[in-house]
């Protein structure tokens, strides 16, 4: 299963946790947020800049 499959199972309830839930497994899942959201962020920086401008350069040596 990739990365990206697996942070969407997590996602699935939209990190909204059932009200009756402790405060730790609340902290778990809004960190599970943040890291699905940077975990966006760079793969879509890899995809639309730095591998772009690796194959780039890499077409001038």
């Amino acid at each position: 299963m990739d990365t990206q499959t697996l942070m969407k199972e997590i996602a699935f309830s939209n990190f909204v946790p059932p009200a009756d839930l402790c405060t730790s497994y609340r902290i778990a899942l809004q960190a599970m947020e943040n890291l699905e959201a940077d975990l966006l962020r760079h793969i879509h920086l890899d995809n639309e800049a730095l591998f772009p401008q690796a194959l780039a350069w890499v077409q001038t040596i």
